[in-house]
């Protein structure tokens, strides 16, 4: 389990959701509003997050501003782990 927000491993995990190169996504762009992302491949970092980070994410939780970019996400696990 990491305690420490891991932004490369998560950058890489939404590059590769997405069918895009890493350098495509900066982190603020729109994940889901954007049409990148949609909620399968939401599941899937939900589960990423899960596994990595040991925390468990809630059906209420998932919501825009918790996922719609690699800073909210980062945002949202850092604050699971406080």
């Amino acid at each position: 389990m990491t305690t420490t927000v891991d932004t490369a491993g998560l950058h890489h995990v939404v590059a590769e959701l997405a069918f895009m190169e890493e350098n495509e996504i900066s982190n603020d762009t729109a994940l889901f509003s954007g049409g990148l992302i949609d909620s399968v491949s939401l599941l899937e970092i939900v589960v990423y997050l899960e596994k990595t980070y040991g925390i468990k994410v809630a059906g209420s939780e998932l919501a825009l501003e918790n996922f719609d970019s690699l800073d909210n996400i980062s945002g949202f696990i850092a604050k699971k782990l406080a």
